[in-house]
């Protein structure tokens, strides 16, 4: 229970945190409501009691800080007791139920989804805080305000970082770079992520922070008058055409300049640095015509025009951007918002508690996150690794955005580098899982090929067709990538039972038996002394090589006597090489058919295929249970790649004679890399597509033909 004997004991600061916090709040929640905030301070301060931050102060001031500047933003009864909690359970004997029973299930929910998890249970910090992470996403998804907590926990963390060691300082700027900053733009909460921009900026670099600060400051100061001159010209001008506007200087970003300098490797120029202005009217149709008026008053820079008002960014930003140009050479980026526009913009997702007169307006910057939180709680339908989870998202929030088009007209938004099955997947994971083809502004083009600002972008839809595992790699959404490795997964495992199925058959040829010859309830003991539910249990694991065909038919037959095996009955077992994800041909032999080969079972791979002569099999007792005899089947059609080895004189047309009757071959080559060898001749090094080994050997006799060639093979 509650210790209210605590207030006895608090000191005068405190006192006077908590009285600012409870002024607040009492400005917009009811009398209830307030109380309950209180009741919740004093539960904190009990569980705190005796415990002192760094900085010398009793460790309560922290979290009534966060509070407050959650109360700043007029947030919910339960999100400032949450805020006040936020420790409890990390930090203190108090659990998850005690808070459940004091303050109920959603304050108790919110710590929970705040509060780290143990260190001890991972092997490393980084585990623990990409476990951590995920988690936090996890209740993100059900309940955004979770990360408002997490947010301004970071934000009065990062301003408090003069009494912590040096090295924690930049593990906290770093985590709030990678993770808190990304997420504060993502809930287009612009002024915090500002904010923490600059604290983390100077809590990593204090020195450098304080001298680029010094140098706005002397730039500002050194620039006022002709700043203040421009101003008043702009606000002139809206006056003669009688419109009502609030025009002011927007103050620099110190970080954005810094990321901006560090890139160039250049130092702060103040005759080309920008004077940055707001210019702030009444409706959606006097931006436009402000817009109108800037334009005729100075020269617009070409190019620089951007209409988010139409088309709001990925996060519910809106503003005309332009930047001009004076006769003196100024720079002036100007952003042209209505006031509800401006308000938002600065505080997001949380606008509609704080302005909850602009209703309509404020809902936009919440839509657009719960649209992205339902592709990330998408994401977790799919039971992803944590660390591709925390990669892909991470990724997801630092993506700037284009804009695409449906052939209908529909505007779809995706980060920058998007390509046509990214769009797919952001209209349906269905529609991702069979793309053939796309179409970009009616032209084919190639799926993996980067989509552009504008683009109409047309999905030919097949049942045929299948994800490839490539495409993990040219994907940059969450989703998409998500998708694609849960569509991966079950393939892979459905391809694992068929190829245990293929194990077990040939097993039963070996000893000429087959599935008739089973007894049922010899099987179902089998499964039962194996701890298996079911058949596909065993090929799963038949497949992955966790168990072994012989040994299972052994198992099966216990009581018969089985014939011994001999070469006559030790039939192979018949693959294409091309059967999907779990036949593998390997790439230290690079087997094609024709030749003689052999096969491992691999538990991630499924089937390694090798040359027979392959070196790498060397020393190795390929009669092992874990390796298969396994050959081609004869039909053909597909391609499979090989090395080629080709020896010339350092001679002008070599290389592009031996290319252009590859050519006329229709030899695809993947790859070339060229050497220099011994004399002063040069090994060019292929890797081509052939169908088989007498293909590959049409193609080795015509480049011996060749001028210059000395000497061409096929490597071991």
């Amino acid at each position: 229970m509650t210790d209210n004997s605590w207030t006895d004991r608090s000191l005068p600061n405190d006192d006077f945190r908590v009285a600012n916090l409870m002024m607040l709040v009492e400005r917009y929640m009811s009398a209830e409501d307030a109380a309950k905030v209180y009741s919740a301070f004093l539960f904190a301060a009990n569980a705190h009691d005796g415990v002192m931050r760094r900085d010398g102060l009793p460790y309560i001031t922290h979290p009534l800080e966060v509070a407050r500047i959650l109360a700043d933003l007029h947030m919910d009864v339960d999100v400032i007791k949450a805020a006040l909690l936020h420790d409890v359970v990390e930090d203190t004997d108090f659990t998850h139920e005690n808070i459940v029973d004091e303050f109920g299930e959603a304050t108790a929910n919110l710590v929970d989804g705040v509060t780290k998890l143990v260190y001890e249970k991972f092997p490393n910090k980084q585990a623990a805080l990409i476990a951590t992470f995920h988690k936090m996403m996890k209740t993100m998804t059900e309940d955004f305000r979770v990360v408002l907590i997490k947010l301004s926990d970071r934000l009065h963390n990062l301003s408090t970082m003069s009494a912590v060691p040096m090295k924690t300082r930049i593990k906290k700027a770093d985590e709030s770079f990678n993770l808190y900053i990304p997420l504060a733009r993502r809930m287009g909460m612009n002024k915090i992520r500002r904010d923490l921009q600059e604290l983390a900026l100077e809590a990593k670099y204090p020195w450098r922070s304080k001298v680029l600060k010094a140098v706005i400051s002397k730039y500002v100061e050194e620039n006022a008058e002709r700043h203040e001159d421009i101003i008043n010209k702009l606000t002139k001008a809206f006056d003669d055409q009688g419109m009502t506007t609030s025009i002011f200087r927007w103050p620099k970003n110190v970080y954005r300049i810094y990321s901006r300098l560090s890139k160039k490797g250049v130092k702060l120029n103040p005759k080309t640095e920008s004077l940055d202005v707001r210019l702030l009217v009444s409706t959606r149709k006097e931006c436009y015509q402000a817009l109108c008026i800037l334009h005729k008053l100075y020269q617009p820079k070409v190019g620089s025009f951007k209409d988010f008002i139409a088309i709001p960014k990925i996060y519910g930003f809106q503003a005309l951007e332009t930047c001009l140009l004076t006769r003196s050479q100024q720079t002036i980026k100007v952003q042209i918002q209505t006031h509800s526009m401006y308000q938002v913009a600065q505080y997001g997702v949380t606008a509609k508690w704080r302005y909850p007169e602009l209703k309509k307006s404020a809902d936009i910057p919440h839509k657009a996150l719960q649209k992205w939180l339902s592709q990330v709680d998408e994401i977790y339908q799919y039971d992803v690794d944590v660390n591709d989870f925390y990669r892909d998202i991470q990724a997801d929030l630092f993506l700037q955005e284009i804009y695409v088009f449906t052939p209908k007209g529909k505007s779809i938004v995706l980060p920058h580098g998007s390509n046509s099955i990214d769009f797919a997947y952001a209209i349906h994971s269905d529609l991702g899982n069979h793309c053939a083809e796309t179409r970009v502004n009616g032209k084919k083009e190639s799926l993996k090929m980067p989509l552009f600002n504008g683009a109409i972008v047309e999905i030919i839809r097949s049942e045929m067709a299948s994800p490839h595992a490539s495409w993990v790699n040219s994907v940059v959404t969450a989703k998409a990538k998500a998708s694609i490795r849960s569509w991966l997964k079950k393939r892979k495992k459905v391809e694992f039972i068929a190829l245990g199925k293929q194990v077990f058959n040939a097993a039963l040829n070996q000893y000429e038996l087959e599935d008739s010859d089973i007894d049922p309830e010899k099987f179902s003991g089998l499964l039962l002394m194996l701890d298996m539910k079911n058949e596909n249990e065993l090929w799963l694991a038949l497949g992955k090589g966790e168990q072994c065909g012989k040994l299972v038919v052994h198992r099966l037959f216990s009581d018969i006597s089985l014939p011994k095996l001999s070469k006559n009955n030790n039939k192979p077992m018949v693959i294409s090489g091309t059967e999907g994800l779990v036949v593998n041909l390997q790439s230290c032999c690079y087997p094609i058919p024709g030749d003689r080969i052999i096969a491992k079972i691999n538990p991630t791979q499924g089937l390694a295929v090798h040359r027979v002569t392959c070196s790498s099999l060397r020393n190795t007792d390929t009669s092992a249970n874990d390796y298969l005899s396994v050959s081609w089947v004869k039909e053909g059609g597909a391609f499979y790649t090989s090395p080629l080895m080709v020896i010339a004189k350092n001679k002008t047309g070599v290389l592009s004679s031996a290319t252009a009757l590859m050519e006329q071959l229709s030899v695809n080559i993947e790859n070339l890399n060229i050497e220099s060898v011994a004399g002063g001749d040069k090994k060019l090094n292929f890797l081509i597509q052939v169908s088989s080994q007498r293909h590959l050997q049409k193609i080795i006799n015509g480049i011996r033909k060749l001028e210059n060639v000395i000497e061409v093979e096929r490597p071991l």
